[in-house]
């Protein structure tokens, strides 16, 4: 070994930095990524905005944009405010771009459902407006990141007044509101219950077949996350809890003449507080956010909703679910179905199974948050352990307490 003169003007020469001059180049940089960040956004929103205006003003009869907003809370589909002006006269909406690859089936049976509601007087929901050529929805193609194009749908439906006071984790309500919310799901269920869907459905299985699908959807999602090297606090909270959840989608079980009979029609299928509007007293003003609509048993919006309304998310009682208020929501709803004539009560049959439409309504849960992560493993994994544990509680507690729960259950009028 020794030294030799190397050929260094064909070669790149490393400095050295002190720690002060490579602290300031951290903050330099840091400071370059931020602006990076802030300028991404604003190409992103103004390809936004410029997307809206196209197809509102080139596929709709309701004025020139104004002002554009986006509101948030959403997991799948961008939703916007706008304002347009038309006749010198101001005009408010609500614009959705729906998630990518949305199926048609389900945004066509969403659309015709809505549609049909207000047809039947039901003025309480978003209703999609038609365009200038009477459709409903448009599609626009969009460039990708990876150069390919996709088709993107968008939609413009009537604003509803009032604001989204209450989320499904934030579900504590006065009574009055709660009553309210149940007399706004009576009058729904009752304008739509002769809806034709046509060939139109969700593309899943109706909820007595979810629960015998769920064991081996879970094992698959729990497979995929361990096959990607997701090892963290959701994912084996999860994996350690499949044969219970797999024991407990078998007691949500209805025989199969039973269920035959129990009334069938148009659900939201995602009831909970954070798809309802309220007015600044409490009072509901409307229901939206129907894409995840599908025709299943009555009884299920209830066993999903109801977990949603009223399952504590307190520290002190994770999972507990309020009966007595779920009593009087039910009172309140069959009260009002009386009155309105059409739609039949929940009768003795459904709160004969009510106790295992609660249980489906907490595995629907444990379906969203495990496929929202495998969908997206970078989600936050203290965040959907979160989820999962409360879902995981609620689930034991009706577990410990099933004969407290049919008992006061069957109490309802």
């Amino acid at each position: 070994m020794g030294f030799y003169e190397m050929h260094t003007e064909e070669m790149q020469k490393y400095r050295y930095l002190d720690s002060a001059n490579t602290l300031d180049l951290f903050y330099e940089l840091d400071e370059t990524s931020k602006k990076i960040a802030e300028t991404k956004a604003i190409a992103e929103e103004s390809f936004l905005y410029s997307q809206i205006k196209e197809i509102v003003e080139n596929c709709y009869d309701i004025g020139k944009i104004e002002e554009i907003y986006e509101i948030f809370g959403g997991y799948v589909n961008r939703s916007f405010g706008l304002y347009t002006v038309k006749d010198g006269e101001r005009q408010t909406w609500f614009f959705r771009k729906y998630m990518r690859h949305k199926d048609m089936n389900e945004l066509m049976l969403e659309h015709k459902l809505l549609t049909y509601a207000k047809q039947q007087g039901f003025t309480r929901g978003a209703v999609p407006e038609p365009g200038k050529d009477g459709n409903t929805f448009y599609s626009l193609e969009q460039k990708m990141e990876d150069g390919s194009v996709e088709t993107w749908y968008f939609a413009v439906y009537n604003f509803i007044e009032g604001r989204a006071t209450y989320d499904w984790i934030n579900n504590m309500m006065p009574q009055y509101t709660y009553e309210s919310v149940a007399e706004l799901l009576a009058e729904l269920h009752n304008a739509v219950r002769d809806f034709d869907p046509e060939t139109y459905e969700r593309a899943e299985s109706r909820c007595d077949g979810l629960m015998k699908e769920f064991p081996d959807v879970f094992r698959g999602y729990s497979k995929t996350y361990a096959d990607n090297g997701y090892d963290n606090c959701y994912t084996q909270f999860f994996a350690s809890k499949l044969d219970y959840i797999e024991e407990m989608c078998k007691k949500a079980y209805i025989p199969e003449e039973d269920l035959k009979q129990m009334p069938v029609c148009p659900l939201q299928c995602d009831f909970h507080p954070g798809n309802v509007k309220y007015d600044r007293n409490g009072y509901v003003t409307g229901i939206y956010d129907f894409d995840w609509a599908k025709m299943d048993i009555r009884l299920f919006e209830f066993g999903l909703g109801m977990v949603y309304f009223f399952a504590s998310w307190d520290a002190d009682n994770d999972g507990e679910i309020y009966l007595d208020r779920i009593v009087n929501f039910v009172n309140v709803y069959n009260k009002r179905l009386r009155e309105l004539g059409g739609l039949a009560p929940i009768g003795e049959l459904e709160k004969k199974y009510f106790y295992e439409l609660l249980l489906m309504g907490n595995m629907y849960l444990v379906r969203w948050c495990s496929e929202a992560y495998y969908k997206d493993m970078e989600l936050n994994p203290y965040e959907y352990f979160y989820y999962m544990r409360h879902q995981v509680k609620s689930i034991k507690w009706m577990e410990d307490n099933e004969a407290k729960i049919r008992e006061v259950l069957a109490t309802i009028e």
